[in-house]
């Protein structure tokens, strides 16, 4: 009976300095996780909190009045972020864990690496620093699982930018095009005004439209916007009073088309800078769009279709 009562302590003996000795009062939690995608894209899923509806595998939940993000039994919320580290917290049954993610550039730039790492305080006694240790691994896998609901969502471009952007030329290269200077952003109207201008010297001077009509809307300061138009012709014209003749250069661009109103054009732009920005293309020249449609005529802005061209290298 002895023998068992000492056999039993020593296993308890045993079991508790393993649990000292393997588990120790700070635990690390951390996963890495790789995407086919350029980093600086990444990070703005990651980074900011109102991408994160997009792809987040959990459901929304509402923190001290602000929108926070659930999985499993926890918490996730953004707390701040700078190129290359976001801070994201993870309330779990009542405590607030830190979290660090770190997203870098790999081998090229359009491959990049996550590290998401956190730190537990196992407690001093065994039965805590045992419950820390099962929820450790748990923490573990549920990172795991949301990089592979992150990873599909930013490996497809048309997610990250709202559209599909590749390389392309022009067949256009005679122009005829002027400009004005408006106080608020130019309308539907104000472009095609402009673009009847330039159809009427057109025709005047005897020759054809060779393509779709072209605009470019430039912020002047604080003061205005500056919107130049442009037609494509099958000759060269001399130009006359503000309208003027401009020849464009054959080359590659950067193309991207866009579907919808002036709102959906104005966003496109935005993201079509960030993926610019992203792949560290050289600008060398300002922007334009092809009206495709014909806006006057179609009423329906959904159906409007802008193709948004990049000149860079």
């Amino acid at each position: 009976m002895k023998k068992w009562i000492i056999g039993i302590v020593t296993v308890a003996i045993c079991s508790l300095a393993a649990v000292y000795i393997f588990i120790p009062g700070r635990l690390e939690v951390s996963v890495l996780g790789m995407m086919k995608c350029n980093a600086q894209a990444v990070f703005r899923q990651v980074g900011q909190s109102e991408r994160w509806e997009k792809w987040w595998p959990g459901g929304l939940s509402e923190v001290n009045g602000q929108k926070a993000f659930r999985y499993g039994s926890a918490i996730y919320n953004p707390d701040a972020s700078h190129y290359p580290l976001a801070e994201i917290s993870i309330l779990h049954e009542g405590k607030e864990i830190k979290t660090k993610m770190s997203v870098v550039s790999v081998a090229t730039q359009d491959s990049s690496a996550i590290y998401w790492q956190c730190y537990l305080d196992a407690g001093s006694s065994p039965f805590s620093r045992l419950r820390q240790y099962f929820y450790g691994r748990a923490l573990k896998h549920d990172m795991n699982t949301i990089f592979s609901k992150l990873r599909p969502f930013v490996q497809n471009e048309k997610n990250i930018y709202g559209m599909t952007v590749g390389w392309g030329g022009t067949p256009d290269t005679f122009l005829v095009a002027t400009k004005s200077f408006y106080r608020d952003y130019p309308t539907t109207q104000d472009i095609y005004r402009q673009l009847d201008k330039l159809k009427k010297y057109i025709a005047r001077k005897g020759t054809s439209i060779s393509g779709y009509p072209m605009d470019n809307i430039t912020p002047v300061t604080d003061s205005g916007y500056q919107l130049m138009t442009a037609i494509p012709t099958k000759r060269p014209l001399e130009g006359e009073g503000d309208i003027y003749f401009r020849r464009l250069v054959p080359a590659k661009f950067l193309i991207a088309e866009v579907k919808g109103g002036d709102h959906s054009v104005r966003e496109g732009w935005v993201h079509f800078r960030e993926y610019v920005a992203d792949h560290e293309r050289t600008v060398m020249a300002i922007p334009w769009e092809y009206l495709v449609t014909d806006r006057l005529q179609q009423p329906d802005t959904a159906k409007w279709s802008t193709w948004l061209y990049y000149p860079v290298f």
